[in-house]
């Protein structure tokens, strides 16, 4: 395959995406974007996981595991509140995830001790639910990882000893969930957690899928897209790389901005990484009115004037014009970014 140019098919839709070269990335909207320094995230603990982030009935909510092990988080509206923990004692060996979907929010984790299940709680913006656990005995290496595509909520994971990407949903969690199946195409290994976001092109929302390669440390994807009338729609029958000098030792992380980020109508697609080897956050842009991706940069401030170095994933999400990026530091804090256009 042609290293510029790769393509997903969709049944019998076919979509060309151009992989733009480093020539281009003098006119990238990243150069628009004005980061702050890293703050501390107030009033939170220590945490050995990645941070996680979503916004929820106006307000935004950063997901931690503290080294209790149980989930705790913090919420900004207009200021940082207190350090919460999730009732019910849940324990859990990775990152928390947090989606939200049929008006409440939802976290997702993986069991502690050798108990490698799935479980979520739910919140209705003034209790918990208990915790349950996602049905059909699905294990997982790393946080299990939701997504609401089309009104269908689906949770991504690693296998444990196989490496392999899997996935459930459901449009009801409370009443039923598919049994796990493996990612089409097939065949996808990963070291780290999944990443999916959606992206609309030309009028079609896709989900998107991204994973670190084992092995290579580049950044895969594939995408899905609803079936329609026609017999088009579907998974994807390849997978593409991220092109660039795009290489993580982590998850990666991708955020979509839906309109009136970069440009009136456009979407663009932000991926969040770890460098491989060097510790610093870097993003690359999936651009809709291009159909092209530009990148990698580097997020340019830590503390003090400093970088952070982080071992694991960040977090990013889009909150009052505002694309923050939470990323945890080596010294097991939680910082943060802001990003404006």
């Amino acid at each position: 395959m042609n290293a510029a140019h790769f393509r997903f098919r969709f049944g019998t839709v076919l979509v060309a995406f151009l992989a733009l070269t480093t020539a281009l990335l003098a006119s990238t909207p990243a150069q628009a974007i004005q980061w702050s320094s890293y703050y501390t995230l107030p009033n939170s603990g220590s945490s050995p996981s990645s941070p996680t982030s979503i916004v929820y009935q106006g307000q935004l909510y950063v997901f931690t595991r503290g080294f209790d092990n149980n989930v705790h988080y913090n919420v900004l509206n207009g200021s940082w509140g207190p350090y919460l923990t999730v009732p019910y004692n849940a324990s859990t060996a990775s990152a928390p995830e947090p989606v939200v979907f049929n008006g409440l929010l939802y976290v997702f984790i993986r069991g502690y001790g050798g108990d490698n299940s799935v479980y979520y709680t739910s919140f209705n913006g003034s209790s918990w639910a208990g915790y349950s656990q996602v049905p059909y005995g699905g294990q997982t290496g790393a946080e299990p990882v939701p997504v609401v595509h089309n009104g269908i909520l689906y949770v991504f994971i690693k296998g444990v000893t196989d490496n392999k990407i899997y996935y459930t949903d459901t449009t009801n969690p409370a009443y039923s969930w598919s049994s796990y199946s493996e990612m089409p195409p097939g065949g996808a290994t990963t070291s780290a957690q999944i990443g999916s976001t959606v992206f609309s092109q030309g009028g079609t929302s896709y989900l998107l899928p991204f994973y670190r390669g084992l092995g290579d440390n580049r950044i895969y994807y594939t995408s899905f897209a609803p079936y329609n009338f026609s017999g088009g729609g579907g998974w994807s029958n390849y997978y593409s790389s991220v092109p660039g000098n795009v290489y993580t030792d982590s998850g990666p992380v991708p955020v979509t901005f839906n309109g009136g980020s970069l440009s009136a109508t456009n979407n663009d697609l932000f991926l969040f990484f770890k460098g491989a080897g060097n510790g610093q956050v870097n993003y690359s842009i999936l651009n809709e009115a291009t159909n092209s991706w530009t990148g990698p940069f580097q997020i340019p401030y830590g503390p003090y004037g400093s970088y952070v170095s982080t071992g694991v994933a960040p977090s990013a999400v889009v909150y009052n014009n505002y694309l923050f990026v939470f990323q945890k530091g080596s010294n097991n804090t939680v910082y943060y970014t802001q990003g404006t256009f």
